[in-house]
């Protein structure tokens, strides 16, 4: 695939804008709400950082939380699997509602591993028996409540190569050793887990 030509661009800025007042002049506007999902270092927060500046240039109102799980969740849960996913769900679901209601009513929220995403790190814990089937259950329940699953519009998942993802976490570290879950092993599964919830019948018409 070609990369775009300058022209394509102006003209592709031009019409953002144009909708972005039509956006702004609608009084019952509510935010179209999109995740971004998938294996680390898969290119998420890049596409999120190039789209929020696309969207803020053409004059969209832009509501991006920060990633909770490596920016935001306490260090001290890292070491425990369970209670760090539990952690950024809960993150995950709480910064849906704070934008999806934000005073200053955001045209678009972009939420960078949402809800979908820390399901699938729970089905990942599943599989590898620190969840039983019944606490899965419990959770799944959960993440797809009406209450907030109906507010997401839209979820882009991103995966890759593990061994592209190891190359990009460790090229610029000056120690160069796998980790807890950047080693091949649990990326590989991951990604398995990532192409289960893709065919779930809740999500599939999202992706």
């Amino acid at each position: 695939m070609k990369n775009p030509s300058s022209k394509d661009l102006e003209k592709l800025a031009l019409n953002a804008k144009e909708i972005a007042k039509k956006v702004a002049a609608c009084q019952d506007w509510q935010p179209i709400v999109v995740e971004f999902a998938g294996t680390p270092k898969s290119g998420k927060s890049t596409n999120i950082d190039v789209l929020n500046h696309f969207l803020r240039r053409s004059e969209f109102k832009v509501a991006a939380p920060t990633e909770g799980v490596s920016k935001r969740t306490p260090y001290n849960l890292k070491s425990d699997l369970m209670a760090y996913n539990s952690w950024a769900l809960c993150y995950a679901i709480s910064e849906l509602l704070v934008g999806y209601y934000n005073v200053d009513k955001p045209h678009v929220v972009m939420l960078d591993r949402g809800p979908f995403d820390s399901l699938a790190w729970m089905l990942h814990l599943r599989e590898n028996g620190k969840l039983s089937n019944e606490e899965y259950r419990i959770i799944y329940h959960f993440v797809t409540l009406d209450k907030w699953e109906k507010i997401v519009k839209r979820i882009y998942l991103f995966t890759c190569d593990p061994k592209l993802s190891l190359k990009r976490e460790l090229e610029e570290k000056l120690i160069r050793v796998s980790g807890l879950v950047m080693n091949e092993e649990r990326l590989i599964q991951l990604k398995e887990q990532y192409d289960i919830l893709k065919a779930d019948l809740n999500f599939e018409s999202k992706l």
